[in-house]
């Protein structure tokens, strides 16, 4: 028998769903964020984009390139981080973790943990990409994760008074 909180079984088709369907793509947009700021993707110099540089102003064109970075890397980690972010679903299911400052730490340590071990299976030992794991299991855990019942009794209490 499943266990419910408050009559509502736990929505694991929808955690599954979620972080398979946006867990990579979040991934890789978080990403390319950790690499504009820490790398140099942020000076983009112009002179490697020559074919813009002709047709748009400059700042335009440089705008247009980090556009188009960021959905390539989005893509890509929705390819790549495919299988992490399911591994991640399928824990969090299985624990059955409701929504609480500790769930989330527990999430994001989860989120890490996988991408690490699945970035070291490939070959890469980028400590960006466990860290984007974690903060992209954190992020869909705060919109996907339940409620626990006494915080529910707790919210229809305080709509009550």
């Amino acid at each position: 028998m499943m266990e419910t909180n408050n009559n509502r079984p736990y929505p694991r088709q929808r955690i599954l769903s979620v972080y398979t369907c946006l867990g990579g793509i979040l991934g890789g947009f978080i990403l390319y964020i950790i690499m504009a700021l820490f790398t140099n993707i942020m000076s983009l110099s112009y002179e490697s984009i020559t074919v813009l540089d002709y047709v748009l102003p400059s700042y335009f064109s440089v705008i247009v390139a980090h556009m188009y970075m960021m959905v390539a890397m989005s893509v890509m980690g929705g390819v790549v981080g495919l299988i992490p972010a399911l591994l991640t679903a399928c824990i969090i299911t299985a624990s059955r973790i409701y929504a609480s400052t500790k769930s989330f730490v527990l999430v994001f340590v989860i989120g890490t943990m996988v991408s690490a071990l699945f970035s070291a299976a490939m070959g890469s030992t980028a400590w960006e990409v466990a860290v984007t794991g974690g903060f992209s299991a954190l992020i869909l855990a705060l919109f996907t994760l339940p409620k626990k019942d006494t915080d529910l009794a707790l919210d229809d209490n305080a709509t009550d008074a």
